[in-house]
C-alpha cells in the first residue's frame, strides 16, 4: 500500500511539474498572456500543495504543526488561483461579486496557518467557512463560464467540465468530511487533474481557433490592403490628378493666348489650383499619419478628428476625453486609429442619431469607449461575422497590451470599449 502510495504520488508529481514547467517555457519564450501565467500560478500552488502533503516531506522531519499549516494555507489559496484563472480566461470584468470570491481566500490563507494551534471547534468553524466560500466560488466560476458562452466565447466548453469534475471533487469530500462515505486518498486529486486536463484540451481548442481566425484575418488584410490601394489611386487620379491637370490647362492656355502674355488673373486662377492641390496632398498625408500626434495629447486629437467627422458626416458626436499626459506615440497611433475605425462602422452600420465618445484614465491604465444609439449587434453572430474592421480593432488593442470588448447597451445601442496600460 505504502509502495502504490509513494508511485502515485511520483506520477501526480511529475504530472503537475510538467504543467508548470509548460507555463515556465511558455513565459521564457514570450508568451506571457494572462490565462497561460494564471494557469501557470494554479498548477504551482497545487504542486506546492501535493508536495507538502507527500510521502516525501512527511519523512523528511519537518515538524507536524508547520507541515500541516503550510498545507492548509496552499489549499486556500488554489481556490482563488483557479477564479483568477477564470476571470482571465474568460477576459471577464474583475467585479463585485468576482473580488468578493477571490479575496477573502487569502485571509483565509492566513488563518489556516495557525490550524494545527486550534482547538476543534475553531478547526470547525474554519472548515466551515471553506466549505462555504469554496460552493460561492464554484458558482461564480459556473457564472463567469457562463457569461463567456453567452458572449460567444465557446471554447470555454472545455473548463466547464474541469469546474463540473472540481464541483464533484468538493461534493464528496464534503460527504467524506459529514463521514457518509470513505474515500480513496487520491480523489481530490484525480478531480484536480480532471480540471487540468481539461483546461489543456480548452487551450487546445482555442489554438485552433486562433489558427482559423489568422488564416481568416490574413485574407482580410490582404483585401484591406488591396481597398486602401484602389482609395489611394482613386483619391489621387480623382483630386489631385485633376488639379494637376487643371494646372497644365491653364499653362497651355497662356502659352497660346495673348502672345504668351500672363495676366494677374491667370496667375491668380494657377495659385488658387495649385493651393487646392496642396491642400489636398496635406489631407492624403493626414489619413494616411497625421503628422500632429507627437506634439498634440490624446484629448486634443480626439476633438480634432471628432469635429472633422461631423463636419463631413453630420453625425451628432459628444467627446468627454481626459487630458492624460505620458501618452506614447505608438499608444496613440492606434488609439486614434480604433476611434476611427469605431466612428465608421457607427456612421455605416448601426443607423445612429448620436455617438459618444469617451477617454478616461483608470487605475494604470487609458480606458477610451465609443458608444451610440443604434441598432445594436448579435453577441452570438459576432465571433462568426467580425468584420475586418472589428477584428484590426481588437488586434490593436491586444497589440497594445490592453484588451477589446464590444457590446450592446441597455438601451440598445452599440458600445466599444479599449483598455490599455499607461
Amino acid at each position: 500500500m505504502a509502495q502504490s502510495r509513494e508511485l502515485f504520488e511520483i506520477c501526480y508529481l511529475t504530472f503537475l511539474a510538467i504543467y508548470v514547467l509548460y507555463c515556465l517555457f511558455l513565459y521564457i519564450h514570450g508568451i506571457r498572456t494572462k490565462e497561460y501565467t494564471s494557469f501557470g500560478l494554479l498548477a504551482s500552488t497545487y504542486l506546492a500543495y501535493f508536495f507538502f502533503n507527500s510521502s516525501f516531506v512527511i519523512g523528511s522531519g519537518l515538524q507536524p504543526e508547520i507541515r500541516a499549516g503550510i498545507i492548509a494555507a496552499f489549499i486556500s489559496i488554489f481556490p482563488a488561483t483557479v477564479l483568477n484563472f477564470f476571470v482571465r480566461t474568460c477576459r471577464h470584468d474583475m467585479n463585485g461579486y468576482a473580488k468578493w470570491a477571490i479575496y477573502p481566500w487569502f485571509v483565509l490563507a492566513v488563518i489556516a496557518l495557525a490550524t494545527p494551534f486550534m482547538s476543534p471547534p475553531a478547526e470547525r468553524l474554519l472548515r466551515l467557512c471553506w466549505g462555504a466560500l469554496a460552493l460561492y466560488s464554484l458558482g461564480v466560476a459556473y457564472w463567469i463560464i457562463i457569461c463567456a458562452y453567452r458572449d460567444g466565447f465557446y471554447e470555454v466548453v472545455p473548463l466547464m467540465l474541469g469546474v463540473s469534475g472540481l464541483s464533484a471533487g468538493l461534493i464528496l469530500l464534503g460527504a467524506e468530511y459529514l463521514q457518509l462515505l470513505i474515500l480513496p486518498y487520491y480523489t481530490e486529486d484525480v478531480a484536480v487533474a480532471f480540471f487540468m486536463v481539461s483546461v489543456k484540451y480548452g487551450f487546445i481548442k482555442r489554438y485552433a481557433h486562433y489558427i482559423s481566425d489568422l488564416r481568416r484575418l490574413s485574407g482580410k488584410i490582404i483585401e484591406a490592403h488591396e481597398e486602401e490601394r484602389k482609395r489611394l489611386a482613386r483619391d489621387i487620379h480623382d483630386g489631385i490628378g485633376q488639379s494637376l491637370l487643371a494646372i497644365k490647362l491653364n499653362l497651355q492656355m497662356m502659352k497660346a493666348g495673348q502672345g504668351g502674355i500672363v495676366t494677374e488673373e491667370n496667375l491668380a486662377n494657377l495659385i488658387d489650383e495649385v493651393s487646392v492641390t496642396i491642400e489636398e496632398l496635406r489631407q492624403i498625408a493626414m489619413n494616411l499619419r497625421p503628422a500632429f500626434l507627437k506634439s498634440t495629447s490624446m484629448a486634443e486629437i480626439l476633438r480634432w478628428y471628432v469635429a472633422k467627422y461631423e463636419k463631413k458626416t453630420g453625425l451628432n458626436i459628444i467627446v468627454n476625453a481626459d487630458d492624460i499626459i505620458n501618452i506614447d506615440i505608438h499608444t496613440k497611433d492606434n488609439l486614434y486609429r480604433i476611434c476611427q475605425e469605431a466612428l465608421s462602422n457607427a456612421l455605416k452600420h448601426s443607423g445612429n442619431t448620436k455617438v459618444c465618445v469617451a477617454l478616461q484614465r483608470g487605475d494604470g491604465k487609458i480606458i477610451l469607449s465609443i458608444s451610440d444609439n443604434g441598432a445594436g449587434l448579435n453577441k452570438k453572430k459576432l465571433r462568426e461575422t467580425e468584420g475586418i474592421g472589428i477584428s484590426t480593432m481588437r488586434e490593436r488593442a491586444e497589440l497594445l497590451g490592453g484588451v477589446f470588448h464590444i457590446e450592446t447597451t441597455p438601451v440598445g445601442g452599440t458600445a466599444i470599449y479599449v483598455e490599455v496600460p499607461l
